[in-house]
């Protein structure tokens, strides 16, 4: 099984963050760096290969896993600024194993990995009320997800604008991993855990973001 880190998008100021801040998950929470502390837990979990597709400040990315030496393979995403769907169409055309599709301000246990990885269904999910954290596709169903995700997009992209909400959908993590969870859900078979909030979206909940 390989893993996707999803790391390609901006850093919003709305939560807090400071403007032009670096990438979200080299911001440390509880000692440990969020990224470094996902890609060990990933192979603690059993994951063979992590991917992390990047973007914005992509050379940050670069240059902590080199100095720090994390076995990971870096996926950069050409169009990351206006079009959060290749942030995980780009490496998904890349990868011909089960993949575990996880946010790179995932902040977790590793059993929680671990169970999902060791589950024999083909979609699993583990999610939030509307907020996917961690979802597990067979090599089987990637082409699937590849060619329906669009479509979903689009969609609801649609529905948004003619609403009148449209700056709903240009919080691209949210719209990316809400879309997932479309997805998974429409999925026959597909086994859902319902998990507690298990994400860093705050300032306030990083160590840089304390008094």
């Amino acid at each position: 099984m390989e893993a996707l880190i999803l790391a390609a998008g901006i850093t919003k100021t709305n939560e807090g963050f400071p403007e032009d801040s670096k990438p979200k998950c080299l911001f440390h929470v509880k000692g440990n760096v969020i990224l470094e502390r996902l890609v060990y837990q990933l192979y603690e979990a059993g994951v063979d290969v992590v991917h992390i597709a990047i973007g914005y400040k992509e050379d940050m990315i670069r240059d902590y896993c080199t100095q720090n030496s994390l076995q990971v393979h870096l996926i950069s995403v050409p169009n990351w600024d206006t079009d959060a769907g290749d942030s995980i169409l780009v490496p998904l055309r890349m990868i011909k194993d089960d993949i575990l599709i996880v946010p790179g301000d995932l902040y977790c246990d590793t059993k929680n990995l671990r169970e999902i990885v060791d589950s024999i269904e083909q979609v699993v999910i583990r999610k939030r009320d509307w907020e996917c954290y961690i979802l597990k596709v067979s090599k089987e169903l990637i082409p699937k997800l590849i060619n329906d995700l669009p479509l979903w997009w689009n969609g609801w992209e649609n529905a948004h604008k003619q609403r009148g909400d449209f700056e709903v959908v240009n919080c691209w993590g949210i719209k990316l991993m809400l879309h997932l969870q479309i997805w998974a859900l429409h999925e026959e078979g597909t086994k859902v855990i319902k998990a507690g909030k298990q994400d860093i979206d705050r300032y306030s909940q990083t160590d840089e973001g304390k008094p």
